[in-house]
């Protein structure tokens, strides 16, 4: 009897041992799964970080644009209020 208990054990820690492996196998895998993520979250920061950058100056030529064509209409009206003077005086 105390052999059949032995045999019993024995098993079982030969099962043991092999799930042991196995979880070590996986432990691998998954740390190399982290650090492969991790070097793509780093990518991903940059990549945001340069599209923040590319859009805050995006924002600034908008803003520039914007002043631009304001300036632009404000300079037509004023031109076309001195024509409109003119042409009063050349009537006159």
């Amino acid at each position: 009897m105390g052999v059949e208990k032995l045999d019993i054990l024995e098993a079982k820690l030969l099962k043991l041992i092999e799930n042991i492996s196995d979880l070590k196998q996986k432990n691998n895998l998954l740390q190399e799964q982290i650090k492969d993520l991790q070097s793509e979250v780093s990518v991903k920061a940059d990549e945001i970080n340069q599209l923040s950058k590319e859009n805050a100056e995006l924002k600034q030529c908008s803003t520039e644009s914007q002043r631009l064509l304001e300036e632009r209409e404000l300079i037509r009206s004023k031109i076309e209020n001195m024509l409109h003077n003119l042409e009063s005086v050349s009537a006159s």
